[in-house]
């Protein structure tokens, strides 16, 4: 994009006679740029306040509006939580349910904004924005969200719609995040600033991947280019496939004209010309057929080339394991087994793989090949006991376990080579079959028109040939006119793909980049290298891959559930981190939820690494004894906290649980000892 996307920092929300919250029925709580903390017990509410801010943001839009194409363009509405969803969740006695209204201040640069709506019926009640300058109430006529969609999809010119508050502060905060529209506001907090408690990954699927690459990560003016490219192939692909149907309508015709009096004096001719159009069909189907099977074999190719690539790359990747492996396995003998003959380790593994002696390379007697191999910790000759039996190394083992990886690995490429080849094999027998065919139908066709020629004039009735001629003619016409506009969709198909070539370059630009940042992130979680690939998959997406400990994790299921749900969220961390111009926020929910003990520190330290910058954290939580709320807590440096179990509905058995309360209480007491209180 020209100008970079500035994403809202969070200041204040306020809550008021939201009786869900009846200990909190005028709640202000103030963003803190660190961990701010939104914890309680099972159903006081957290997600709800979490849809709460979102909502106060973007409204209940869950999802932007999507473009379908079909039969024609047309435009789905947003899809939206229930226009009822706060309304629900009233206490019905509470007199004031028609008052309650949640209000959000959040700063764009320079520019802070104070966004207040019904949570009774969803509506924009007010908007005031302030600048250094000056401050001022947008101005707007209220309408609920629910009028508001409903114009947009059915009268999006009427006077109601256009000078809706909704509208205006929507076009006024799409202005100021530097977005085309405020449909990329809602993708981005429902897609990457916010994880929810449907644990949807976004690594893993191409079509958000494609949108964050196409909208920020590249430059807009060539997106539009090609998507311009792209509608001109089908327009033109489109044209020749109804001049397609025009020469079967006018075949149909030939048929019918074909088909009668068979047994007149034009039955020649007209069976020549039947035979004519049979043959031309099958030369089509023929080619067809050969068409495709040089696209298999340039796809199959095309695999090999990669195969090859990663083959060589395994190859010097295993010599070098094993090589280090010698050298560690040398060094441990002179180290360990000083009295022992240096090539020691090299006759008993001869020995024991080949049942060979290692001396003379005569074959071993059966009773001393058995005794052999039973002598773990004695010699080979002797039979003494060696001093020092002990083997082993943390180098030694993890270098054993790499090469058993990456022999795997070669293995695997080598029969997909093998089998590739087979299958080209297969495509050249065919190639050869199919080619015999097609020549000869040529030669036939070419006979038949030779034939089509002879034939004398008055062997044929005048009209009748006419007729069969100008039928003939039209055909030819279309044919040329289909070629001509495969001709202009192939140019540009050429500027699709010259256009994808530099689409691609960028995002492997930035892939460098945001590789960079995310490694950073994935290895505070699992210890071992993470990095991010640009590849394509089997069906010719081409997507950013993480690449953990030397493996491409293509799926999310390739991943346990914890690994892939932090992996995801320090894809989500690096995007931010990527865009960082002024301070933003994160939401993440019960993210301890999935993790065993071994794992929470780690993940806290994810978020402490966004942290780094001047961010808002937004952490929901059950109070339990989980360490990771501790760990973050004690190593943040700036907390807040919403406890819920304070303004929220508590149920029974939570009021009288004293360990809830105690858990409650530590974390308080913990927060405002961090805190200096």
């Amino acid at each position: 994009m020209s100008n970079p996307v500035i994403l809202p920092s969070l200041r204040k929300l306020k809550i008021s006679n939201f009786s869900l919250y009846p200990n909190g029925l005028n709640f202000e709580y103030n963003f803190v740029n660190g961990l701010n903390l939104i914890v309680g017990g099972n159903g006081t509410g957290k997600t709800t306040f979490i849809n709460m801010l979102k909502y106060a943001l973007v409204g209940l839009y869950k999802q932007e509006h999507v473009v379908k194409r079909r039969l024609e363009e047309r435009i789905e509405k947003r899809e939206n939580l229930p226009y009822s969803y706060f309304k629900s969740r009233m206490d019905a006695t509470f007199a004031l349910n028609n008052e309650a209204f949640v209000e959000l201040t959040f700063q764009v640069a320079d520019t802070v904004v104070t966004v207040r709506r019904s949570l009774f019926e969803p509506t924009v009640s007010s908007v005031l924005i302030k600048t250094e300058e000056v401050e001022q109430e947008l101005s707007g006529t209220p309408i609920t969200q629910y009028r508001f969609d409903w114009l947009f999809r059915h009268d999006p010119k009427a006077e109601e719609y256009t000078q809706c508050l909704q509208r205006e502060y929507e076009n006024k905060i799409t202005s100021l995040c530097n977005l085309p529209s405020f449909d990329h506001l809602i993708f981005l907090v429902n897609n990457v600033l916010l994880f929810g408690e449907d644990r949807k990954t976004i690594l893993w699927d191409s079509e958000i991947q494609k949108r964050l690459a196409n909208n920020y990560f590249n430059d807009q003016r060539s997106i539009l280019e090609r998507e311009e490219a792209s509608r001109s192939t089908k327009y033109f692909d489109s044209l020749a496939r109804h001049k397609s149907e025009d020469r079967r309508a006018v075949k149909k015709v030939l048929q019918k004209l074909l088909d009668l009096n068979k047994d007149g004096k034009d039955t020649g001719f007209k069976e020549l010309v039947n035979k004519r159009e049979e043959l031309s069909r099958g030369i089509e189907h023929e080619g067809q057929k050969i068409d495709q099977i040089q696209k298999e074999r340039k796809e199959i190719e095309q695999e090999n080339a990669r195969l090859y690539n990663v083959r060589n790359a395994t190859s010097k990747t295993l010599n070098e394991q094993e090589s280090r492996k010698r050298s560690e396995e040398t060094m441990l003998y002179k180290q360990r087994w000083k009295s022992l003959h240096p090539k020691y380790h090299i006759f008993k593994k001869y020995a024991v793989e080949k049942k060979d002696c290692p001396l003379c390379n005569q074959h071993l007697p059966q009773l001393k090949y058995e005794s052999l191999k039973a002598l773990d910790h004695n010699c080979i000759l002797c039979e003494n006991e060696i001093a020092d039996k002990n083997f082993d190394s943390v180098i030694l083992k993890q270098l054993t376990h790499e090469i058993a990886i990456t022999t795997v690995l070669l293995k695997n490429t080598e029969e997909e080579l093998l089998r590739n080849a087979k299958v080209l094999n297969e495509l050249d027998v065919v190639f050869s079959s199919e080619s015999i065919k097609l020549n000869a139908l040529k030669s036939e066709f070419r006979s038949v028109q030779y034939s089509l020629k002879k034939l004398d004039d008055t062997d044929v009735e005048s009209d009748s040939r006419k007729e069969f001629e100008g039928l003939q003619s039209q055909i030819e016409v279309l044919e040329q006119e289909m070629k001509k506009l495969h001709e202009q969709s192939d140019e540009f198909k050429e500027v699709v793909n010259r256009l994808d070539e530099k689409i691609d370059e960028r995002r492997v630009e930035v892939r460098e980049k945001l590789s960079a940042i995310f490694m950073d992130f994935g290895n505070r979680f699992l210890g071992v290298n993470c990095s991010l690939t640009y590849t394509e998959d089997e069906s010719g997406v081409k997507n950013y891959v993480p690449k953990i400990n030397g493996t491409e994790r293509y799926t999310e299921d390739e991943l346990s559930e914890s690994q892939r749900f932090f992996i995801d969220q320090s894809f989500r961390m690096s995007v931010l981190d990527y865009f960082y111009k002024y301070p933003s926020f994160f939401i993440c929910e019960t993210p301890d939820s999935s993790l065993d003990i071994s794992y929470e520190r780690n993940a806290a330290s994810i978020f402490l690494r966004y942290l780094e910058k001047p961010n808002a954290l937004i952490i929901t939580s059950n109070f339990n004894n989980s360490e990771f709320l501790k760990y973050i807590v004690e190593n943040a440096d700036q907390i807040g906290i919403v406890n819920l179990l304070q303004i929220g509905k508590t149920s029974t058995i939570q009021a009288e649980d004293d360990r809830l309360m105690e858990i409650s209480n530590q974390i308080e007491a913990l927060i405002k000892h961090r805190n200096g209180d």
